[in-house]
């Protein structure tokens, strides 16, 4: 479940990219790498800061995903992905 594509994606980054949180889940419950990144150096987590999607921002920050890691396309943190792409309520979550 780890395996990616040509461009270093994920079954996690697929199912966060098209907001699918039970497949999220299913796969955080099965082990998968949360802290994965594509060809770009963007995680799962930077990509559900930037659509919005603060249920699953909470289950990959209450997986192994490591929040300090650094897009290397954009030379940002995910929290300056929910900032970026204006999903401030992200920014100000519990």
């Amino acid at each position: 479940m780890n395996e990616s594509d040509v461009n270093g994606r994920t079954p996690l980054m697929y199912a966060v990219s098209s907001g699918w949180q039970h497949v999220v889940e299913f796969l955080l419950e099965r082990g998968v790498d949360s802290s994965s990144v594509d060809n770009r150096h963007t995680t799962a987590l930077m990509q559900a800061c930037s659509l919005g999607l603060p249920t699953i921002v909470r289950l990959l920050l209450d997986s192994t995903v490591d929040v300090d890691d650094v897009c290397m396309v954009y030379r940002s943190f995910a929290l300056i992905f929910c900032y970026a792409w204006r999903q401030y309520k992200l920014v100000l979550c519990e």
